[in-house]
């Protein structure tokens, strides 16, 4: 059991329901079971891509100090029942889209395997940038939910809050690269600071940080929130969270997690903004 749950990496699967879920929330604020069908295929999706992504880098995983114990890697599962499992998450994902009543949901599950699993994955071996294509799978889930409840996947709000997922996700990727650069060295895999060196790759970390505050500061003029004390509550969490890095910016390690608490916090506001108040 405790394999299983590794292999579905569940932190992450819960983050990707919660932006889902906020996502479906946007469009709609009347809560139904569309809402939690478009959440759980998130993360059903999520754990499905997980599951496929370490059978695929198993090998590279045995190499690093922070995957070795990862279960195909560490052999406590075979690559067979990774592969097993991963179909049944991606057969359940597609299963609670239908229940939600979503055939253009559907879309969106083949078009994250295909760009994470078989796009991205590869590529990090080759070039440090293939983060900017992960990154574009990050920003589906919200649009998953939207979509899934009745929405349009080409509405300015969620394209809004896809873009600023956008912007986060990749110095979010950029960080854990370089906090683990060693052990990527060690698999392969190609980092900022190892092909130009750890100036350049603080710096490409650092613009889009400053991007990503940026975006957060346009959010309450984008028509996001439907309150305007939630929109004044948002400016003021920007600044605290802006603050915040600026003081703790020698640390990516610190940088990271309050990047992720960041986000975390938006969408649990965008939430209460639709379904509270």
């Amino acid at each position: 059991m405790t394999e299983t749950i590794q292999l579905f990496r569940p932190k992450i699967s819960v983050m990707v329901g919660l932006s889902a879920f906020a996502g479906a929330c946007l469009y709609d604020s009347l809560l139904n079971r569309e809402h939690f069908y478009a959440a759980a295929s998130a993360v059903f999706l999520s754990a499905g891509s997980s599951a496929l992504n370490q059978y695929q880098e198993s090998r590279e995983d045995k190499l690093m100090l922070r995957t070795r114990r990862r279960p195909v890697a560490s052999g406590a599962m075979s690559g067979f029942e990774a592969v097993r499992l991963a179909v049944f998450m991606l057969a359940l994902s597609a299963s609670m889209m239908i229940m939600a009543g979503s055939i253009a949901g559907l879309v969106f599950l083949p078009f994250t395997i295909m760009v994470y699993n078989f796009i991205y994955t590869p590529m990090k071996k080759i070039s440090p940038f293939a983060l900017l294509i992960g990154s574009v799978t990050g920003a589906i889930p919200p649009v998953m939910g939207y979509v899934a409840v009745g929405g349009s996947a080409f509405s300015p709000d969620i394209m809004t809050v896809a873009v600023v997922l956008y912007i986060w996700q990749t110095p979010h990727f950029a960080l854990l690269s370089e906090r683990f650069s060693a052990d990527y060295r060690l698999a392969g895999f190609k980092t900022l600071s190892s092909v130009y060196g750890k100036p350049k790759a603080e710096l490409f970390i650092n613009t889009w940080l400053a991007a990503f505050i940026c975006a957060l500061f346009f959010i309450p003029v984008s028509n996001v929130y439907c309150f305007q004390a939630m929109s004044a509550a948002h400016l003021g969490t920007t600044i605290v969270f802006a603050s915040a890095m600026l003081c703790v910016r020698k640390s990516s390690t610190k940088t990271f997690h309050i990047l992720n608490l960041c986000m975390v916090i938006f969408f649990l506001m965008l939430v209460v903004d639709r379904i509270i108040l």
